[in-house]
């Protein structure tokens, strides 16, 4: 299928130039700035006039971050942003190449930005992110558990983040809970299911009826999510995986 093109005026002298996706099993509107432009991505059903409006919205940060930054050391592998959707966030990935050997990382949350400085390799700096991806997760989804839990009044041992390429989480007989640090390329309401999911475990260590009923009492539209999650692993962007 060829590329859908359109043309958007942002602001007064800003044209907007973007290519538009669709994609079945999205809920939410996403974008991001790559080095051959803005590709946004809609649900199904959702209208051009809904993500031009969408798009109105974020008028001051796509504009902060035009045009987009290209390298031709980088590649198409490497991205220009990182969307943390769980958090509502959006960073944007600087590669600033220099003749020292080692790569460094350095995440300035107050401008929602990551610079990597050093050799530019694809797959060395695809690393450096998945670990800061890791780090992210364990700053923000260990108090996110815990806050759950309270509210619904499980226990647990402790939790684990780590980078899993097939599972979103996990219980262990003991309750030690492990979670997948892709989880914050998520949404919001897919990764609390995920953590319920997995608290639920702590009571019952199966899949039985008795468990799906636990599941539904505290998301009652599990079943939605839980379809919509079974292939979402592989719409994760590649330096992700």
């Amino acid at each position: 299928m060829a590329p859908n093109f359109y043309s958007l005026s942002l602001t007064e002298g800003f044209l907007l130039r973007y290519e538009l996706r669709i994609s079945k099993r999205s809920r939410y509107l996403r974008m991001r700035i790559s080095d051959q432009g803005l590709v946004v991505t809609k649900p199904w059903g959702v209208s051009i006039a809904a993500v031009e409006t969408w798009l109105h919205s974020k008028a001051n940060w796509i504009i902060r971050h035009w045009p987009p930054k290209a390298s031709p050391a980088i590649g198409l592998s490497l991205p220009s942003t990182i969307e943390l959707t769980a958090l509502k966030q959006m960073i944007q990935v600087c590669y600033q190449p220099t003749e020292q050997t080692k790569l460094r990382l350095q995440f300035k949350p107050t401008e929602n930005l990551i610079l990597i400085q050093g050799i530019i390799e694809p797959e060395a700096c695809q690393a450096l992110l998945q670990t800061w991806l890791k780090q992210s997760a364990k700053l923000h989804l260990p108090p996110l558990l815990a806050q759950i839990a309270t509210e619904t009044g499980f226990s647990y041992e402790r939790c684990s983040i780590k980078n899993q390429q097939s599972r979103w989480g996990s219980c262990s007989s003991r309750g030690a809970i492990n979670l997948n640090a892709k989880l914050l390329l998520l949404p919001p309401e897919w990764v609390r299911y995920v953590l319920i999911h997995e608290l639920c475990h702590t009571r019952e260590m199966n899949h039985s009826p008795r468990f799906w009923a636990l599941v539904t009492s505290f998301v009652p539209n599990y079943p939605e999510i839980h379809r919509a999650m079974k292939e979402s692993m592989q719409d994760l962007p590649n330096w992700s995986r």
